[in-house]
């Protein structure tokens, strides 16, 4: 097998498991809002089951802080609640409101079954995001119920780029993430807008939703940290949440070194393999390069990713359990 078939083939077994940075040209939403050519959608998404966006009188009578266990999809590893997975993980910000569970979820990308149908159905999962680039949705299409709505943000934009050359060794693959993570979360304007098109939608969009990339940990891993950190959960349990990637798709990432071992060897493989993981300073890199360029994570909200004070606020209403708003107190 020459070098260029054997780079091909790496490259193409990395891209199934993980993001690697797009070159973005003009700015736009690709595909927003046309319904995807291979899954079902739907326009109707008004159940607004389990989504609670007014403040309880009684926070104890929050039935979101009662709900059972998220369950486990079978073909879908990182799927998660966003606000913890049990009631004994539900998390809470600085202020000690516990986050709403059973409102947003995350997961990597969803050839569901018909066990994982039937899951999706009684969770009551009415929209899905995928952040995926035209070419990973065509190569592992969701498989989702008619009824589902979905909106399709091409998070990193319309043209795919290839591996720079001169990565030698593992430290110069993570020094190259490192950089194109913060790079997309600081710098790039387009991949801004539409990471905060995401999160416009989910704070006003009813009913219970879920967002995804095809490994759930880079794109949609950032859209889960910037959520969390605006509505006041400390770094470190932010950070903490990101890493439970590695923990939740163990198994995956080993099939997919071994297979990268057997077919490019041991050394090529050795390479890539940081990167199959989701690693504290991938997260220190962006978060860092954020607050860098805009000194804090509201800032970066509203000046980055177009978000507004009020945006932020409905954001809190809809997530924290017994938050109260400033515009009503």
């Amino acid at each position: 097998m020459d070098v260029n078939t054997k780079q091909s083939l790496l490259v193409s077994c990395l891209k199934k498991s993980l993001f690697i940075p797009l070159l973005v040209g003009t700015i736009i939403l690709t595909g927003c809002g046309e319904e995807s050519s291979y899954s079902n959608s739907s326009k109707n998404a008004n159940n607004s089951n389990n989504t609670v966006v007014d403040n309880p009188a009684n926070t104890t009578d929050d039935p979101s802080l009662y709900l059972a266990d998220t369950p486990k999809i079978e073909t879908a590893d990182n799927f998660r609640d966003i606000a913890g997975n049990s009631m004994s993980t539900n998390y809470a910000n600085v202020d000690g409101l516990k986050l709403r569970r059973g409102v947003i979820y995350r997961s990597n990308y969803l050839p569901l079954n018909e066990t994982d149908l039937e899951t999706f159905k009684t969770l009551e999962i009415k929209t899905v995001y995928d952040l995926r680039t035209n070419s990973e949705r065509e190569k592992s299409p969701d498989i989702l119920s008619p009824d589902t709505n979905i909106m399709m943000v091409n998070i990193a934009g319309s043209k795919e780029s290839d591996l720079p050359k001169g990565i030698a060794t593992a430290e110069d693959m993570i020094n190259f993430f490192n950089s194109s993570m913060a790079n997309m979360a600081a710098h790039d304007k387009g991949t801004q807008l539409r990471f905060g098109v995401v999160i416009n939608s989910l704070i006003y969009t009813d009913g219970v939703q879920l967002y995804h990339c095809t490994a759930g940990k880079d794109r949609t891993g950032w859209v889960t940290a910037v959520i969390q950190l605006l509505v006041g959960m400390k770094y470190d349990d932010v950070l903490q949440d990101y890493l439970l990637t590695n923990a939740y798709t163990a198994d995956r990432v080993n099939v997919t070194y071994q297979y990268m071992v057997s077919t490019q060897g041991e050394a090529a493989a050795n390479i890539y393999r940081p990167v199959l993981d989701v690693r504290e300073e991938f997260f220190k890199a962006q978060f860092d390069e954020v607050i860098k360029v805009y000194g804090s994570i509201d800032s970066y909200a509203t000046r980055g990713l177009g978000l507004s004070d009020e945006d932020i606020e409905k954001l809190k209403e809809k997530m924290l359990v017994g938050y109260k708003s400033k515009s009503a107190s």
